[in-house]
């Protein structure tokens, strides 16, 4: 299997793959603005001692991102 990139987005989605500690995950991307997530990943994060790399973005980025993609 050669190295890809999946992006997985959707809050659901994304908290059930740092939830599993057979899943990698490289890094998580979240809009600048929305602190309530931001709080709720690091939690995660730190519940389940993952370092993961956290990138804050605006919403035109992740939209650029996941419509060249589809």
């Amino acid at each position: 299997m050669k190295n890809e990139k999946i992006f997985i987005y959707g809050r659901h989605a994304v908290f059930s793959a740092l939830a599993n500690p057979k899943r990698r995950v490289d890094e998580v991307w979240i809009i600048k603005d929305n602190q309530e997530l931001l709080q709720d990943i690091q939690l995660l994060l730190s519940k389940n001692n993952r370092k993961i790399k956290l990138n804050y973005v605006d919403n035109n980025f992740l939209y650029n991102i996941l419509q060249n993609k589809v």
